[in-house]
Protein backbone atom coordinates (compact mmCIF):
# COMPACT_ATOMS: atom_id res chain seq x y z
CA UNK A 1 0.00 0.00 0.00
CA UNK A 2 2.91 2.44 0.66
CA UNK A 3 4.34 1.71 -2.16
CA UNK A 4 1.65 2.78 -4.15
CA UNK A 5 1.10 6.09 -2.68
CA UNK A 6 4.85 7.04 -3.57
CA UNK A 7 4.39 6.12 -7.16
CA UNK A 8 1.03 8.30 -7.15
CA UNK A 9 3.60 11.10 -5.51
CA UNK A 10 6.00 10.28 -8.05
CA UNK A 11 3.67 10.20 -11.51
CA UNK A 12 2.42 13.92 -10.01
CA UNK A 13 6.54 15.46 -9.30
CA UNK A 14 6.72 15.05 -12.99
CA UNK A 15 5.35 17.11 -15.07
CA UNK A 16 3.60 15.95 -18.50
CA UNK A 17 5.22 18.92 -20.29
CA UNK A 18 8.53 20.41 -20.89
CA UNK A 19 8.87 24.34 -19.87
CA UNK A 20 10.11 26.15 -16.81
CA UNK A 21 8.41 29.31 -15.38
CA UNK A 22 9.62 31.95 -12.67
CA UNK A 23 7.27 32.36 -9.82
CA UNK A 24 6.95 34.84 -6.80
CA UNK A 25 4.18 33.50 -3.63
CA UNK A 26 3.43 36.63 -2.36
CA UNK A 27 1.37 35.45 1.46
CA UNK A 28 1.81 36.19 5.38
CA UNK A 29 1.64 32.85 6.59
CA UNK A 30 4.55 30.60 6.37
CA UNK A 31 3.23 27.13 6.07
CA UNK A 32 1.43 28.41 2.84
CA UNK A 33 4.31 29.90 1.08
CA UNK A 34 6.35 26.47 1.60
CA UNK A 35 2.82 24.35 0.37
CA UNK A 36 2.60 26.86 -2.62
CA UNK A 37 6.24 26.95 -3.38
CA UNK A 38 6.05 22.78 -3.43
CA UNK A 39 3.21 23.11 -5.79
CA UNK A 40 4.87 25.51 -7.91
CA UNK A 41 8.26 22.94 -8.05
CA UNK A 42 6.07 20.21 -8.81
CA UNK A 43 4.39 22.08 -11.86
CA UNK A 44 7.93 23.19 -13.23
CA UNK A 45 8.38 26.51 -11.72
CA UNK A 46 12.38 26.52 -12.38
CA UNK A 47 12.99 29.17 -9.33
CA UNK A 48 10.26 29.85 -6.76
CA UNK A 49 11.11 33.16 -4.60
CA UNK A 50 8.55 33.73 -1.54
CA UNK A 51 7.61 36.75 0.78
CA UNK A 52 5.52 37.98 3.83
CA UNK A 53 4.31 40.90 2.32
CA UNK A 54 3.64 43.14 -0.12
CA UNK A 55 5.92 45.42 0.32
CA UNK A 56 8.69 42.96 0.36
CA UNK A 57 7.04 41.47 -3.18
CA UNK A 58 7.67 45.41 -4.41
CA UNK A 59 11.11 45.49 -3.26
CA UNK A 60 12.11 42.62 -5.42
CA UNK A 61 10.87 44.08 -8.00
CA UNK A 62 12.58 47.71 -7.55
CA UNK A 63 15.39 45.52 -7.47
CA UNK A 64 15.19 43.79 -10.75
CA UNK A 65 14.00 40.37 -10.06
CA UNK A 66 10.97 39.49 -12.47
CA UNK A 67 8.59 36.66 -12.54
CA UNK A 68 6.67 34.72 -14.82
CA UNK A 69 3.61 33.55 -12.06
CA UNK A 70 2.80 35.87 -8.93
CA UNK A 71 0.34 33.83 -6.41
CA UNK A 72 -0.60 36.79 -4.48
CA UNK A 73 -2.46 36.80 -1.07
CA UNK A 74 -4.78 39.53 -0.41
CA UNK A 75 -5.33 39.82 2.91
CA UNK A 76 -2.16 40.46 4.69
CA UNK A 77 -0.05 43.02 6.45
CA UNK A 78 2.81 45.08 4.92
CA UNK A 79 0.83 46.49 1.92
CA UNK A 80 -2.27 43.65 1.39
CA UNK A 81 -3.14 42.43 -2.18
CA UNK A 82 -5.29 44.84 -3.71
CA UNK A 83 -2.64 47.94 -3.05
CA UNK A 84 0.26 45.52 -3.73
CA UNK A 85 -1.00 44.86 -7.48
CA UNK A 86 -1.75 47.81 -8.43
CA UNK A 87 1.92 49.04 -7.13
CA UNK A 88 2.93 46.06 -9.31
CA UNK A 89 1.17 47.42 -12.17
CA UNK A 90 2.05 50.87 -11.73
CA UNK A 91 5.62 49.63 -11.84
CA UNK A 92 5.01 48.06 -15.19
CA UNK A 93 5.08 44.40 -14.07
CA UNK A 94 3.34 42.10 -16.65
CA UNK A 95 3.55 39.07 -14.49
CA UNK A 96 0.67 37.03 -14.62
CA UNK A 97 -0.91 37.71 -10.93
CA UNK A 98 -3.12 35.48 -9.72
CA UNK A 99 -5.16 36.45 -5.76
CA UNK A 100 -4.94 33.40 -3.54
CA UNK A 101 -7.33 34.09 -0.43
CA UNK A 102 -9.63 32.30 1.88
CA UNK A 103 -13.25 31.19 0.74
CA UNK A 104 -15.31 34.34 -0.13
CA UNK A 105 -18.66 35.29 -2.04
CA UNK A 106 -19.16 35.39 -5.31
CA UNK A 107 -19.40 38.80 -5.52
CA UNK A 108 -16.07 39.43 -4.16
CA UNK A 109 -14.41 37.59 -6.72
CA UNK A 110 -15.87 39.25 -9.42
CA UNK A 111 -14.99 42.69 -7.61
CA UNK A 112 -11.68 40.94 -7.25
CA UNK A 113 -11.59 40.10 -11.17
CA UNK A 114 -13.26 44.04 -11.86
CA UNK A 115 -11.22 46.14 -9.56
CA UNK A 116 -7.82 44.85 -9.31
CA UNK A 117 -5.68 43.94 -12.58
CA UNK A 118 -5.47 40.68 -11.16
CA UNK A 119 -5.16 37.95 -14.01
CA UNK A 120 -7.57 35.09 -11.73
CA UNK A 121 -8.86 34.50 -8.63
CA UNK A 122 -8.17 31.11 -6.82
CA UNK A 123 -8.97 29.87 -3.10
CA UNK A 124 -6.74 28.55 -0.91
CA UNK A 125 -5.98 25.44 -0.78
CA UNK A 126 -4.08 25.50 -3.98
CA UNK A 127 -4.15 21.95 -6.09
CA UNK A 128 -1.68 21.17 -8.72
CA UNK A 129 -4.46 21.42 -11.26
CA UNK A 130 -5.07 25.09 -10.28
CA UNK A 131 -2.64 26.19 -11.17
CA UNK A 132 -2.39 24.08 -14.35
CA UNK A 133 -5.37 25.88 -15.23
CA UNK A 134 -2.77 29.12 -14.83
CA UNK A 135 -0.09 28.29 -16.47
CA UNK A 136 -2.31 27.94 -19.84
CA UNK A 137 -3.00 31.40 -19.26
CA UNK A 138 0.70 31.94 -19.39
CA UNK A 139 0.59 29.67 -22.77
CA UNK A 140 3.33 27.85 -21.14
CA UNK A 141 1.20 24.11 -20.87
CA UNK A 142 1.33 22.68 -24.70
Amino acid sequence: MEGQSSNKRKAIAEPEWDYEFSALVVEEDADVRMAHKEILTLVGARTCDTVGNGQEAVNLHLNGKTFDLILMDFDMPGGDGFVTTNKLRSMGVHSLILSVSGPCSQDTVQRFLKEIPIDGHYIKPLTVQMLQEALQKLNLKP
